[in-house]
C-alpha cells in the first residue's frame, strides 16, 4: 500500500460513526447510569456488565417496546387527587368521608378538585386513569373513591412507567447513602429480614406487611399533605415520599458463597466427629 492510500485509509478510520439516536427519556438513562456505578462499586468489570445486559436485552421480545410505546404513560399525580379528596374539607360530607361528585361543575365536581390539585391536570385523563386504577366507583352521574390507593397492577403502560419511577426512586436513595456522610445526611432505607422463615409462612407476613405499611403510608401521606399546605407562594418545591416493599430471597437452588462455605465446613466437622467416635475401642 503506498503512503497516500495509507493516510487515506487513517483518515476514514478517525471519520466517527454517527451513534444511534437515544430514544430513552431521562428517567430510563438516570435508572441505567446508577445501577451501573452500583454493580460497579460492588466489584463487576463494566465489560462483563455490558456483555450480560447485551444478553438480557436479546432476550426481549420484540413486541414488548412497540406495545409499551402506543401504551398510555402514568399520570403521575394523580394519586393525589385522592389525598386532597379524603383531606380538604370542601369535599367531605358531614361524617368526614368523600363526597361523591360529578365529573364537571363550577362547585364541587372533579375538574374543581383536579384543579385544585395541579392546574396541568386534565379532569377526564385522570377519571380514566383512577377508574383504570379500581380507585373510583360510580353512582349514576357521579364517582366517589374506593379508598385511597390506586391499584395499577395489571394495568398495560401506567404500572411499567410507575415501576420504572419506584426502582428510580431506590437508586437515588442507594446513590445518595453511598456518599460520605459530611456531605450528605443520611436519608431513610433500613430493611428487615429472616434467612430461615418457613414457606408456609408467607401469606401470613403477606397480611402483616399489608396491614402495618398501609397505616404507615396512610400517615405518611397525612403528613405530606400538611407539608404541602405550608408551601409559601413561589417557593422552591421538591418531589417527596417513601416507599415500602416486600421481597423474598430464595437461596435453596443457588446458596451464596459464604452459606455454601460454612455448611461444608459444618459437614466436614461432622464427619470427623463420627469418624473418631468409631475409631474408639
Amino acid at each position: 500500500m503506498t503512503r497516500a492510500a495509507k493516510r487515506t485509509a487513517a483518515r476514514r478510520r478517525r471519520v466517527p460513526v454517527p451513534a444511534a439516536p437515544n430514544t430513552l427519556d431521562a428517567r430510563a438513562v438516570e435508572a441505567i447510569g446508577l445501577f451501573v456505578r452500583l454493580l460497579a462499586q460492588c466489584g463487576c468489570e463494566t465489560d462483563a456488565v455490558l456483555q450480560q445486559v447485551r444478553r438480557a436485552c436479546s432476550q426481549v421480545p420484540r413486541r414488548w417496546v412497540s406495545e409499551a410505546q402506543a401504551a398510555p404513560r402514568e399520570v403521575d399525580d394523580a394519586a393525589q387527587v385522592l389525598t386532597v379528596w379524603f383531606s380538604d374539607p370542601a369535599y367531605l360530607d358531614g361524617a368526614g368521608m368523600p363526597r361523591a361528585l360529578p365529573l364537571r361543575g363550577s362547585q364541587r365536581s372533579l375538574e374543581t378538585l383536579v384543579l385544585s390539585t395541579d392546574r396541568k391536570l386534565d379532569a377526564a385523563e385522570v377519571l380514566a386513569y383512577l377508574l383504570k386504577g379500581r380507585a373510583l366507583r360510580r353512582l349514576g352521574s357521579r364517582y366517589v373513591p374506593r379508598g385511597r390507593v390506586v391499584s395499577l397492577r395489571g394495568v398495560r403502560g401506567p404500572n411499567e412507567f410507575r415501576n420504572l419511577r419506584g426502582l428510580l426512586a431506590m437508586l437515588q436513595t442507594l446513590e445518595h447513602n453511598s456518599r460520605p456522610r459530611r456531605k450528605a445526611p443520611s436519608w431513610f432505607e433500613f430493611s428487615a429480614e429472616n434467612p430461615r422463615i418457613p414457606k408456609r409462612a408467607s401469606g401470613k407476613f403477606d397480611e402483616f406487611v399489608s396491614v402495618r405499611a398501609m397505616r404507615l403510608l396512610y400517615d405518611v401521606d397525612a403528613e405530606l399533605r400538611r407539608l404541602e399546605l405550608t408551601c409559601k407562594p413561589g417557593e422552591p418545591t421538591v418531589r417527596l415520599g417513601t416507599g415500602v416493599y416486600r421481597f423474598e430471597e430464595n437461596l435453596s437452588a443457588k446458596e451464596s458463597p459464604a452459606i455454601g462455605r460454612r455448611q461444608k465446613t459444618q459437614r466436614a466437622r461432622r464427619k470427623r466427629v463420627s469418624r473418631n467416635r468409631r475409631r474408639r475401642p
